[in-house]
């Protein structure tokens, strides 16, 4: 994150910042958070971007998945058509990419253990203080489902001195949002609350998404050298999700829609984490439990029904680093889970209420890492790390067959009771070569793992079909490596980061709707490059990122093909114009190539067509107390979908209006 120097108040700057015209002062050096503790960004071997809470505010954005779009340069997948849902995607990946992108929030994974989304809402983006996005593998480092990247968002705590902020929000069909938080500090403790709504009818008919949520935080020093730290979270939520358009409907008429299902959440995140600093280094333990209960209501003429989908996780994660040695730094850690998944779902008939499907799934994961850091020179770094992991899975899970009046009875095909135990170890290798106190290179090796989630493995939420295994015992972990160089520049306004990769995989999981079974593919090969650069002087700023990847089979029945859901180019570029103080003007643009369609294994579909759409921005300072900004999203109206699935199209949303205002006391 970058640091400013404190500048003192005066007569003739009473708030205390630069006045306009002014040299700016010299930057300090600019930290990061890639590792589990800080290091700084010239020293670090990835490709890492850091989005503060200033960038946040004058974004205009209105979700987590919305900034990191814009301003992240990572793909958002939406199955409703607007940014309150669906799966970020870094990497070439593609339909179920929310399984390799670990998210974790103050430390938390929001990855579940089964298939399921990241519930968006649950994290309002107003009560976010940044967002690191580390792109590539680091499985080495955090474990399960960091296979393309990892996503670590920092929500805001408590401050200095008591601080009251009110933010709001409205746009076109029907978004708005509402914001009231407290924080402050008095002798030794810290604390702070927030309570957030947001509603988006949504662009298409039957795509209403709305949530309510209060996060509150508080802390305490325990001594000199230790702190404790405790958060909660709890979210109520709902969001429809609407039928698929073919392409027909896709092109003269986006908007029309049947609803499909209804998603209605319960959630909540509860933490505490101890923390010491000594001279020997700085460690951690952080405790946590998530649960999240989930009802989706299918909409069906003749048998509507309902699932029930009960989830509840506890987490232990001790880690500490040891930084007494001149050259050498050492840490290492473990992480431990635990969850316990409850399913049921019923069908509605006129002659009663059928259960036909219960599950018990438990998912228990457990690994240990270590690693170090070794200056071999004031200019040259070289860093290991390596884990191991094992991962427990049991299903017990009964389908009952309804004959008539009689009493339901036990399906034997499809009512079994397993378990399974897997293994995966991870490792990374890195050097960095500083060629000055402003630009760096680096290269990387990893060898990468991730399990099958729990309803990869077993079928237990109706999906299953009778050619298929309802205990895929024989579904193998992913595997494979990542190769990777890349150069970082952090100067005065600017960075710039590119980085040129190679991920290959053996045995990526993908589902095959025509088998209906979750499979291990052969061999996939990802080449591609990222990069980002961003320039912010007194006057005027630019920026842009993009990513371009070759994703393709590698050998098997498909070898050759293109992956599915994975453009081949896309990314965003903006300038933003500062033609007075506290007013910054921004146009921005967007765009994305054609991608294969989902599950189109054979490319034998119409593909997703590629787009481009426009923004504009505009975000005025009034004072410290009052900032108002205005946003046009797709300006010129472009009609365009990003992810379709076997024929069906999910239209994002047309012109966009909003406006917003925050408060600070």
């Amino acid at each position: 994150m970058i640091a400013l120097p404190a500048v003192a108040a005066s007569a003739e700057n009473p708030d205390g910042g630069e006045k306009r015209g002014e040299r700016a002062p010299e930057l300090a050096p600019v930290e990061a958070t890639a590792y589990r503790f800080a290091s700084a960004a010239l020293d670090q071997p990835v490709n890492s971007t850091v989005i503060g809470s200033d960038e946040i505010e004058k974004s205009g954005a209105s979700t987590v998945p919305e900034m990191l779009q814009r301003t992240g340069s990572v793909r958002f997948m939406s199955y409703t058509g607007d940014s309150s849902n669906g799966n970020i995607a870094m990497r070439g990946f593609g339909e179920n990419s929310q399984l390799r992108v670990l998210v974790l929030v103050d430390g938390q994974r929001y990855n579940r253990a089964d298939m399921s989304e990241t519930n968006w809402l649950q994290i309002p983006l107003s009560n976010v203080e940044s967002i690191e996005v580390l792109r590539g593998a680091q499985s080495a480092m955090y474990g399960n489902n960091a296979v393309a990247g990892v996503v670590k968002i920092s929500t805001k705590k408590d401050a200095e001195e008591n601080a009251i902020e009110l933010n709001g929000m409205m746009g076109s069909y029907g978004l708005y949002s509402a914001d009231a938080s407290f924080r402050g500090s008095a002798g030794g403790f810290g604390y702070g609350i927030d309570a957030n709504r947001y509603n988006n009818d949504g662009y298409r008919e039957n795509s209403r998404a709305w949530a309510d949520t209060v996060n509150a935080s508080a802390s305490c020093k325990i001594s000199d050298s230790a702190k404790i730290e405790l958060a909660g979270n709890f979210s109520l939520a709902e969001t429809e999700y609407a039928t698929g358009t073919d392409w027909n409907g896709f092109q003269n008429n986006p908007r029309d829609a049947d609803l499909r299902m209804l998603y209605k959440y319960k959630g909540g995140v509860y933490s505490a984490t101890l923390k010491n600093e000594s001279a020997l280094g700085r460690g951690e333990i952080q405790f946590g439990a998530n649960f999240r209960n989930r009802i989706v209501e299918e909409s069906n003429a003749l048998a509507p029904s309902q699932n029930r989908n009960d989830q509840l996780t506890f987490t232990l994660s001790p880690r500490c680093e040891i930084d007494r040695f001149e050259d050498w730094t050492l840490y290492a850690g473990a992480d431990a889970d635990f969850t316990s998944i409850d399913f049921d779902s019923y069908r509605f008939f006129a002659s009663g209420a059928q259960n036909p499907d219960r599950a018990k799934v438990e998912r228990g994961n457990m690994g240990g890492y270590a690693g170090a850091e070794y200056r071999a020179a004031d200019n040259l770094i070289f860093s290991a790390s390596a884990r191991a992991e094992g991962s427990y899975t049991s299903a017990d899970s009964r389908r009952f067959i309804y004959m008539g009046n009689r009493p339901p009875r036990p399906d034997p095909q499809n009512t079994y009771d397993k378990s399974q135990w897997q293994g995966g170890f991870a490792g990374s290798f890195g050097a960095t070569y500083k060629l000055d106190g402003e630009n760096s290179v680096y290269a990387r090796f990893d060898q990468i793992y991730r399990y099958p989630s729990t309803d990869e493995i077993a079928f237990y939420q109706g999906y299953y079909q009778a050619s298929a295994f309802p205990f895929n015992k024989d579904l193998k972990p992913e595997t494979g490596q990542n190769y990777e160089i890349g150069y970082t520049r952090i100067s005065g306004g600017w960075r710039v980061n590119l980085s040129f990769y190679a991920t290959y995989l053996d045995n990526e999981i993908m589902y095959d709707y025509a088998s209906g079974l979750n499979e291990n593919f052969s061999s996939t090969l990802r080449l591609g490059a990222d990069f980002s650069v961003r320039y912010d002087s007194e006057y005027f700023g630019v920026f842009a990122g993009a990513g371009a990847v070759d994703a393709r089979f590698a050998s098997g029945r498909h070898g050759g093909n293109k992956i599915p859901l994975v453009p081949p180019f896309s990314g965003t570029a903006g300038i933003t114009l500062k033609p007075v103080e506290g007013l910054e003007l921004t146009a921005r643009g967007n765009w994305s190539m054609p991608q294969t369609m989902g599950n189109d294994f054979a490319n034998s579909m119409r593909r997703i067509p590629g787009f481009a759409t426009f923004d504009l921005l505009a975000s005025y300072r009034i004072c410290k107390y009052a900032a108002v900004f205005g946003a046009i999203e797709n300006v010129f109206n472009e009609n365009y979908a990003v992810f379709a699935y076997n024929g069906s199209y999910y239209p994002c949303a047309g012109r966009v209006f909003k406006m917003g205002i925050s408060l600070k006391y």
